[in-house]
């Protein structure tokens, strides 16, 4: 398997949630890995580039279109532990 094969495919992916806070983003993405479900996490600065943007850069964490319901009903059964 080659580096290309291991990334997610972009078309047909929903933006699930936008986070002010990479780590968050991060947070949920490993989360969600774990249930099995591939993520990808878009930002419009590279955190490792611009440090000073991290606290305002927004970053998005997309899931497949099929998975989106799914998703978003583990998330808020997530939410409501806290």
């Amino acid at each position: 398997m080659s580096a290309k094969d291991n990334v997610m495919n972009l078309d047909g992916s929903v933006v699930l949630r936008t986070f002010t806070s990479r780590l968050e983003a991060e947070i949920v993405a490993g989360l969600l890995k774990g249930e099995g479900i591939e993520t990808r996490l878009l930002a419009e600065f590279p955190a490792f580039l611009f440090p000073d943007l991290q606290l305002t850069n927004q970053v998005r964490l997309l899931v497949a279109a099929e998975d989106e319901a799914r998703v978003r009903e583990m998330l808020q059964a997530m939410e409501k532990k806290r």
